[in-house]
């Protein structure tokens, strides 16, 4: 194995919001706010790795994905598709007396699902899975 080096020159532009004669940005992007993950949310949270238990164990839970049906068809863990869009609509399809565990992608979406069932129908058992199913596949790629 031989290591190799390489140098090369950037040119400095003037109008580079980063480093040119009058920078605009100052500071880096919080992805999470970004993506309307609150950091102080009360919405009970569900580790992937508590997750994947529940599963193995074949614990009885709901599972609602609140993602689009074209990312439902690229990726899933078997739950049922409720878009974050039709919660309300299809809010009696949701189980009121045994655990329920929403996901969206990163857990954004599954959260704001979770505070709207509470607010507006009176849910109490409602989990989310922390990081939502990106999480969950980079932890447990075979589901």
């Amino acid at each position: 194995m031989t290591l190799v080096s390489r140098s090369f020159t950037i040119k400095r532009k003037p109008e580079n919001p980063l480093n040119g004669n009058k920078p605009s940005i100052k500071k880096l992007l919080d992805y999470e706010a970004f993506c309307g993950i609150n950091k102080a949310s009360k919405v009970k949270q569900l580790l992937v790795e508590a997750f994947h238990l529940l599963k193995t164990r074949g614990e009885n839970f709901q599972l609602i994905d609140v993602r689009e049906p074209y990312e439902y068809q690229r990726a899933n863990l078997g739950g049922k598709l409720i878009p974050l869009s039709q919660i309300d609509e299809q809010s009696g399809q949701i189980e009121r007396n045994k655990k329920v565990i929403f996901h969206c992608e990163m857990g954004a979406r599954s959260e704001q699902a979770i505070k709207q069932l509470e607010d507006r129908h009176g849910f109490i058992h409602l989990f989310n899975l922390q990081g939502g199913i990106k999480a969950y596949l980079d932890r447990f790629p075979n589901g």
